[in-house]
């Protein structure tokens, strides 16, 4: 079950942009953020690997 909350401030153009790239996937804007981060993170920078649970 869900319980944690991540709370992300935006201005108005950038909330625009994640409706509308999530909607394109028909995901929410939450599975959205989740996918970008965790499953397809940007490439580089990263030391290692973390496990998702």
């Amino acid at each position: 079950m869900k319980s944690e909350i991540v709370r992300v401030r935006l201005n108005e153009v950038e909330k625009k942009l994640f409706l509308e790239k999530a909607g394109v996937l028909k995901m929410t804007i939450s599975d959205y953020i989740k996918y970008c981060c965790l499953i397809n993170p940007p490439k580089g920078g990263f030391e290692r690997e973390v496990e998702y649970k």
